[in-house]
């Protein structure tokens, strides 16, 4: 859906105010002369477009624009009329949907219910989890990159990306048993059996795909596959060409290997098991040297891996719009100089001290911050900065929202002034 407004279109404030920029920010509209837009009744709108396109998506094959009608007037330059056929699916179930598109979707909540229809063995120390939800309804729609929290147990939760075709009735992840758990993929592989109970968050992404470029590029080592076979999934239902980039130092210790064979778009995997033949390990920059212009990457894997890919890009010359990376762990140094955070509704001061965090400091004050991963992978925490500037730490923003600074991942970042006003 796209939205014009004469406020829109200031010269004063925008290089090209009458030419469409999907990427101009919506933060950044003046209205009515100056100030930003804000709208009281914003959020009942976004809520209400939200609710019309999940149910539309999954009932719409195409939507067919006519030619509008241009209204103009003393205050309006728009259109007065759009036509549009909304073509709906040949078949009651879209692509990569099994269920009826009939049943009751899941309500809006923060945390939803599901069962595990299924505990699988993917590979060594990695099973896989199908969560259905208790009601026999749907769960949220989601897209390929997502992402949701797993409830472990009390006051411990984890993130797992969403993988293989997009589906409503059940939800797949993959959790590999890590040597080093807190707790959490330990309790999982222990604890988490078929039939059992668990609650689960609403997908979040931040490592959207843009299925509307035309080459893409995937890389991922190890338990990274998981958001890149979705991806690879929705590459295929689109009919484009691509190639995934799949590395393991083990075939035993790759999730799926017994299936890679026999998937569909097998042809456009490109598989190294480094500890079977050194000759075929990813050579990143000879690859990522012969792309084509305007082809995009799409990067998950462990720190390393995925610095040696994003640093092999940016020398290939790629743009950093190009370059996408989710992190799904990340070391983070929280510690920094002394500063003081000021609650803008409340007007309360809070001196965060230099080895503590904002997250550990607001919650010795009585504040409630939802937060999940607590070392800047998710995003829960993100909260708004009114004033100051952040010293960002996370994995979650962009460069371009970074250097915005326009919000702050409380969880591990820290402030480069000495009082950072937030949004609480």
């Amino acid at each position: 859906m796209m939205l014009f407004a004469s406020a829109n279109r200031d010269d004063r404030f925008f290089k090209r105010p009458d030419k469409f920029d999907i990427t101009r920010h919506p933060r950044h509209h003046v209205g009515f002369g100056s100030g930003i837009h804000m709208c009281v009744g914003q959020h009942l709108a976004q809520m209400e477009m939200v609710a019309l396109l999940e149910a539309m998506i999954p009932r719409v094959k195409t939507i067919e624009v006519g030619a509008p009608e241009v209204a103009l007037n003393n205050t309006i330059d728009s259109f007065a009329s759009l036509p549009a056929t909304f073509v709906p699916l040949e078949r009651q179930e879209p692509l990569g949907l099994r269920a009826s598109v009939a049943a009751p979707a899941m309500p809006a909540a923060k945390t939803l219910q599901g069962r595990i229809a299924a505990r699988l063995q993917l590979a060594q120390n990695i099973i896989g989890l199908e969560i259905e939800p208790v009601d026999g309804g749907l769960f949220p729609l989601w897209t390929p990159g997502a992402h949701i929290d797993l409830h472990v147990h009390e006051g411990l939760i984890r993130q797992y990306s969403l993988t293989g075709p997009v589906r409503r009735d059940r939800y797949l992840v993959a959790v590999q048993l890590e040597p080093q758990s807190r707790g959490g993929s330990k309790s999982i592989h222990a604890k988490f059996e078929q039939g059992a109970l668990i609650a689960l968050s609403r997908p979040r992404n931040h490592f959207p795909l843009d299925d509307s470029v035309q080459d893409c590029v995937l890389f991922s080592a190890g338990i990274g596959m998981t958001p890149i076979l979705a991806m690879a999934w929705r590459l295929h239902e689109l009919g484009r060409t691509f190639l995934w980039h799949l590395s393991a130092r083990r075939r035993a210790r790759l999730a799926w290997a017994d299936q890679i064979d026999a998937l569909p778009f097998r042809d456009s995997i490109e598989l190294h098991v480094s500890e079977s033949d050194r000759s075929r390990r990813l050579n990143a920059g000879e690859v990522l040297g012969n792309l084509r212009p305007g082809t995009h990457v799409y990067i998950c894997g462990p720190r390393g891996y995925m610095d040696q890919l994003s640093e092999a890009a940016r020398g290939a010359g790629l743009e950093p719009g190009q370059i996408h990376l989710e992190h799904f762990g990340a070391e983070i140094d929280a510690n920094g100089d002394p500063f003081t955070v000021i609650a803008a509704r409340s007007g309360k001061r809070i001196d965060v001290a230099a080895d503590e965090t904002i997250f550990a400091a607001l919650t010795r004050e009585g504040f409630d911050i939802p937060t999940s991963c607590k070392n800047g992978v998710c995003g829960t925490c993100l909260t708004r900065v009114i004033r100051g500037k952040p010293d960002h730490r996370d994995m979650v923003l962009t460069e371009v929202e970074k250097a915005e600074g326009e919000r702050i991942a409380v969880c591990c970042s820290r402030s480069q002034s000495a009082v950072l006003v937030i949004d609480l």
